[in-house]
Parts: structure tokens; sequence; C-alpha cells
């Protein structure tokens, strides 16, 4: 049963509205709540660049974009070919392949942001605990 701190992020999520009117400020604050609903100590948007051959930082709570670089399309690593390649959030298990990871180290969780079927954004989450995420509770 969730916790009555977790019901109150999860009702706040529920009732958030965003002005898409100032996409900056509704994309800081929709990582923010991220951030908040998986307590986690960093939170970064990616976007695909025009050529498709990468994703950039874009934003970042916890972490300055400065220190955050490009993450290949074309990835070896395990959490992020899942993401790409099945639309699907994964994680790091026991933040073990969080080395090549942008917010690494620690545990790390990738979530796909998709439109007309295509993956156009990234959202990585890590916290510094070592915990695996349980994204069956996500």
């Amino acid at each position: 049963m969730a916790s009555e701190a977790t019901r109150g992020l999860l009702y706040q999520a529920s009732t958030a509205t965003f002005d898409f009117n100032n996409p900056s400020q509704a994309l800081s604050e929709l990582l923010d709540l991220i951030g908040k609903l998986l307590v986690v100590d960093r939170v970064a948007l990616y976007e695909l660049s025009e050529d498709q051959s990468a994703f950039v930082p874009r934003m970042a709570i916890g972490i300055s974009t400065s220190e955050l670089g490009k993450v290949t399309a074309s990835s070896d690593n395990p959490v992020l070919k899942k993401a790409l390649s099945k639309h699907r959030s994964a994680s790091t298990e026991n933040g073990k392949g969080a080395l090549s990871l942008p917010l690494s180290p620690g545990s790390i969780a990738c979530g796909p942001c998709v439109a007309g079927g295509q993956t156009v954004g990234l959202i990585f989450t890590a916290s510094d605990s070592k915990k695996s995420y349980d994204l069956q509770e996500l």
C-alpha cells in the first residue's frame, strides 16, 4: 500500500496543470514532478538530434546540462537498447550497467518519449543509491 507521501505526490501528478504556452516552464515543472514521484537525485530530458544519430541534453534537474554528453542512438547499453527498441522504460540493476549512461553513477532509469511511433527523446532519472528501480510500481 502506498504511503501518505506517495499518495500525495500521485494526487499532485494527476491534478498538475502545465502552461504549454510556456514550454520551457512546463517541461521544467514536469521534470521536477518526475524527480519527486520517483524520489531521485537527478532528472534529464534528451532530444533526438536533427540527423537522428544521437540524443542531446536539453533540460536537467540536479545536474547542469553542460555536464551531460550526447547519447548515441546506436548505443550497446542494454538499458538504452531496451528503451529504444521496445519503447518502454528500462533501468539498471543494482547500479550495474550505468557506466555509459548519462547521470551515472548510481541507479539509472530511462524512459522513451514517443511520438508517431518514433522515439523523439529520452528521460533519464538517477538515484545515488544502488537499489534497483521497481518499474512494475511505476
